[in-house]
């Protein structure tokens, strides 16, 4: 990220579909990282956020990665697997980056920066 003010994640979200629906896979600058999903307008936490040495705290880079077969998820921080989640009701769908605020902290500055992001079939 570009800013370690503390209110905020960023990430990827996927299988994005009509409606809003997605899965978001995020990781916040105090070193942690969290899975949500919306549907039918709601945000609903998967995993909440949870600390983990893999993930880089403050101003430093994170490389995400998420595998997806079907309904089955693997979550990667810098080339550690922190988290295997199966989710189901996301099919397909879209996918792209995301930056989101915590509730309450919509006036918190937050900037972030993402390159080299890479789509792949899975083998």
């Amino acid at each position: 990220p570009a800013s370690s003010a503390p209110n905020f994640y960023y990430g990827v979200l996927f299988r994005q579909s009509a409606g809003g629906k997605y899965v978001a896979f995020l990781l916040g600058p105090q070193g942690i990282y969290a899975i949500t999903k919306r549907e039918n307008g709601r945000t609903t936490t998967v995993v909440a956020p949870t600390r983990n040495a893999a993930v880089k705290p403050g101003m430093a880079t994170n490389v995400i990665k998420v595998y997806a077969v079907d309904d089955h998820f693997v979550f990667e921080v810098n080339g550690t697997m922190v988290e295997v989640r199966t989710i189901a009701g996301f099919p397909a769908g879209a996918l792209g980056v995301i930056v989101a605020r915590s509730s309450g902290a919509e006036t918190d500055p937050a900037r972030v920066a993402f390159d080299n992001f890479k789509v792949w079939a899975v083998k």
